[in-house]
């Protein structure tokens, strides 16, 4: 055993101990302020490596913010690297999937240098679609169609399944901006912070390769995480559903593992 973990595990208190130390398989704790999340997080990820001897390789710690994935980092770091054990990768859903598209992105046409727009970038491209397009009505400020197209992306909706659920005229007329907009954004060779989560899915599901694979996919209002597939001594694994650990279910072979996954992005 690595990094004298028996002497680490002394600093927990034994729902600490039980929640670090708990076998394989899917892992949901509920603990309020002040309760040692970040530690317990920081210390099973030392005892995965440490213990299990799990390469780092197949490790990954998202969690919401930047502030809350550099102090993970640093702790995990601390006890790691004195046992010269390389941490994981940790951070923010959204600088995750960057790392992805800037990695796959090219599968999808996306060069992997690209730009990403903020909101007022955006503001700007929808309104030179609207003028493109001669859309003058006074309902159509860039702010409100500039919502509209969020609410399209978080919903992992393209261009066409906007065109296609359109009621009326107006909302086909925005679907036209949708679509130029999109048109604009890629020439520009961008993404927007919308599809940065949402893109990762429309991603081809790649032969697998090495000793680790992990697919990610998105969807709902907010965009999260709904489900993960990942290879494991041969073994691939999924786990996803309407909740983030949702039922597990191994799979044996790639083409299990690539029907699930187009049943994942259907159910989504």
């Amino acid at each position: 055993m690595l990094l004298g973990l028996d002497r680490l595990l002394d600093d927990l208190n034994p729902p600490q101990r039980e929640a670090v130390t708990t076998g394989d398989g899917p892992l949901l704790v509920l603990a309020g302020a002040g309760s040692g999340k970040t530690r317990v997080i920081a210390y099973r990820i030392a005892w995965l490596t440490g213990a299990q001897s799990l390469s780092s390789r197949n490790l990954l710690a998202v969690t919401f913010t930047n502030k809350a994935a550099k102090e993970m980092a640093r702790r995990v770091e601390a006890l790691l690297l004195p046992a010269g054990i390389k941490a994981p990768m940790i951070a923010t859903f959204h600088s995750m999937c960057v790392r992805v598209l800037r990695q796959h992105g090219r599968h999808i046409g996306l060069p992997p240098h690209f730009v990403i727009y903020d909101e007022d970038d955006r503001a700007s491209l929808v309104k030179e679609s609207l003028k493109e397009l001669e859309v003058t009505d006074r309902a159509a400020t860039p702010g409100s169609v500039a919502q509209r197209i969020s609410y399209w992306k978080n919903h992992m909706l393209g261009v066409e399944d906007a065109k296609r659920q359109a009621h009326g005229p107006w909302e086909e007329k925005l679907a036209l901006v949708f679509g130029r907009y999109e048109e604009r954004l890629r020439a520009s060779g961008a993404v927007d912070f919308d599809e940065i989560a949402s893109t990762p899915p429309a991603l081809p599901l790649p032969q697998p390769s090495g000793d680790d694979l992990y697919v990610i996919y998105t969807g709902g209002t907010t965009g999260m995480p709904k489900g993960v597939l990942w290879r494991q001594h041969d073994i691939y694994v999924a786990a996803m559903g309407g909740t983030p650990f949702g039922s597990s279910e191994a799979f044996t072979s790639y083409e299990q593992i690539a029907a699930a996954a187009s049943n994942a992005a259907g159910a989504l």
